[in-house]
């Protein structure tokens, strides 16, 4: 009829109205349209021409929702890549910390054990030092020992020979007659001095 350009609009009837309806509530039902859509075909008096809007815009809804669930699906690809990214990121800057710390710990380490060696030679040149000079003490102590015992000793000796001397000469002046006789004490002294 467009070819003439007569254009022949027919009424829908009720029993139209009502399957038109009922297509509209299933798209509204599974959201293949927009309450606008719903709106803009029931506004329309042609039977085809109601359904063929209602087919337009079913597949630009449809489309449309693929699209967005396609860009959603390219968003959580590629929020799930970067959180990827991320999370080995962070589990490679873990390990990096573990290995610096374990590389500090080892340095800490190696410098405790050079400080307690230094200490230890320290401690070890302190004792062999105070065990030197102990021992010179001691040789210090045991030659001034030695020497007071020898001195004691000469002295005794000294005494003695002082002592024999004297009992020598007062008998050598007794037998000359210069002196009287000896008492008994030194008598004895002079026996016990031979």
């Amino acid at each position: 009829m467009y070819n003439f350009g007569v254009m022949v609009v027919t009424e829908m009837n009720d029993r139209e109205k009502a399957y038109l309806e009922q297509n509209i509530q299933i798209a509204l039902g599974q959201k293949e349209i927009d309450l606008e859509d719903a709106i803009a075909i029931r506004q329309l008096r042609d039977v085809e021409q109601a359904e063929r809007l209602l087919v337009v815009r079913r597949a630009k809804r449809i489309k449309s929702q693929q699209e967005q669930a396609q860009q959603q699906m390219q968003m959580q690809t590629q929020m799930n890549s970067q959180s990827q990214q991320i999370a080995a990121q962070a589990e490679m800057e873990k390990d990096q910390m573990r290995s610096q710390l374990e590389i500090q710990r080892m340095q800490l380490e190696g410098q405790i054990k050079t400080q307690l060696m230094e200490l230890e030679y320290q401690y070890k040149m302190q004792i062999e030092q105070l065990k030197g000079q102990y021992d010179i003490v001691e040789q210090e102590i045991e030659s001034g020992v030695r020497q007071a015992e020898n001195s004691e000793s000469e002295n005794r000796k000294d005494e003695r020979i002082d002592r024999q001397a004297m009992a020598q000469s007062k008998l050598i002046a007794q037998r000359k007659g210069d002196r009287p006789p000896m008492d008994e004490t030194l008598s004895g002294a002079l026996t016990n001095m031979q």
